[in-house]
């Protein structure tokens, strides 16, 4: 690991909200879901590598390598874009999704099944919105 990574990484260690554990709470997490970009504890790492690499990769902040391309994972003002980009796309498709039923709906077109399946997503809109 790079000087400029080890020194990257200390002081992501000390952003706030960076300082406890992402799943459990507990202080000063030392590993990382390097493919969630999440701070976890020691206990939370064994979690989260029985979830497999397909799902979270972890590592250690202290002991493993860190490229430049993995701390671009878990910085957070990176992956608060990266998550408001991928929540703006949501967004857009609900919405889209949503027009196209919402045409049929009221104009009596559609089904029970597909009703319900409107209810659904508008339901789940609304839960993205706020």
């Amino acid at each position: 690991m790079t000087e400029k990574n080890r020194v990257a990484i200390l002081e992501l260690m000390k952003t706030p909200g960076n300082n406890t554990c992402a799943d459990c709470g507990a202080p000063n997490p030392e590993w990382t879901s390097a493919s969630m970009g999440l701070f976890i504890c020691i206990r939370c790492s064994g979690i989260h590598r029985n979830l497999t690499p397909q799902v979270s990769i972890v590592k250690s902040l202290k002991l493993d390598a860190w490229t430049d391309e993995k701390l671009e994972v878990i910085n957070p003002f990176r992956a608060f874009k990266r998550i408001t980009t991928v929540l703006s796309r949501v967004s857009n498709i609900v919405t889209e999704i949503c027009s196209l039923i919402d045409t049929c709906y009221y104009l009596n077109m559609a089904s029970v099944e597909q009703r319900s399946v409107f209810l659904v997503f508008v339901s789940i809109f609304c839960l993205f919105k706020h």
